[in-house]
């Protein structure tokens, strides 16, 4: 079953923007700025009202600095000493939490299934 809400429910809901059904990334549009008659001629769907941000995990981000350790030679190695020395070369903790400071300030709002109507 299909959730649908007027404009005057959703932003009585918190919800102030929408986008269109099918389309991949796109800018937002402000519920209150569109016309009744965009409203019927196109599939409209509100975003969510929190927001997400991309962010790093501390093991993916040491798998990957190893993974390219291992990449930059021209032959394979049998060792975990490069996976040791990697582990243990810097504070990950620290880098991670400075890049997913800095990340949290690139906010994405997520299409919902909740059918706009006039």
């Amino acid at each position: 079953m299909e959730i649908s809400l007027t404009v005057n429910q959703a932003i009585k809901e918190g919800f102030e923007f929408c986008g269109i059904e099918g389309i991949g990334f796109q800018g937002l549009q402000y519920i209150a700025d569109l016309a009744p008659e965009e409203i019927l001629t196109t599939d409209y769907r509100l975003f969510s009202k929190e927001t997400v941000f991309p962010c790093i995990n501390k093991d993916s981000l040491i798998d990957r600095a190893i993974d390219d350790a291992y990449d930059s030679l021209e032959f394979d190695v049998d060792t975990s000493d490069i996976r040791d020395s990697v582990k243990e070369a810097v504070d990950w903790e620290a880098i991670v939490e400075k890049l997913n400071e800095s990340l949290s300030t690139h906010t994405f709002h997520s299409l919902t299934n909740i059918k706009l109507i006039p």
